[in-house]
């Protein structure tokens, strides 16, 4: 194949989502997966030796947070940018996931091409937010922040939110 193919590492705890995942990402013919991983230290180790160059990754996973996780991923200063699919609510867990050094959130029932469209727009180096986040983001920006009050959900740390979450 004389088109170069970018590598994907695909992280999440359940196998029939994941296989799903892999096999949606290696239908393209410009993707392709370096790796599978269940768990932050695998994805960890996968990083390291496959230099993947994107890493998706689930917000909840065995033994630890994804949030975790992608601020481990960043930490390693290798420029891999982060995709987060998650089941989670976008509106607690988008602005959380970029704070946290990812590139993009995804919600996991959106549709294949949605998906592929975030992967290829992460690749390309630009952020990835549904629409409807981009613009809620936008308008908090835009409001002065006497009238910009957080919910209380907000001003939770996330380790906070993941307990609450259990």
């Amino acid at each position: 194949m004389t088109e170069k193919q970018s590598r994907v590492l695909v992280v999440d705890d359940h196998p029939l989502f994941r296989e799903r995942l892999v096999q949606l990402v290696e239908n393209e013919p410009d993707l392709s997966v370096c790796g599978e991983a269940e768990t932050a230290q695998q994805a960890i180790e996968l990083i390291r030796t496959t230099l993947p160059q994107l890493a998706i990754v689930d917000i909840t996973l065995r033994e630890s947070s994804g949030l975790e996780l992608v601020k481990s991923i960043k930490a390693l200063s290798l420029g891999v940018p982060v995709l987060v699919l998650s089941m989670h609510d976008e509106r607690l867990y988008a602005e959380r996931s970029l704070r946290a050094g990812a590139a993009g959130f995804i919600t996991k029932d959106q549709d294949a091409a949605q998906v592929i469209a975030a992967i290829r727009r992460v690749l390309g180096g630009a952020i990835y937010l549904s629409e409807q986040m981009t613009a809620s983001v936008l308008k908090n920006l835009a409001t002065p922040a006497s009238k910009n009050t957080p919910r209380t959900v907000d001003r939770l740390t996330d380790r906070e939110l993941q307990v609450l979450d259990l």
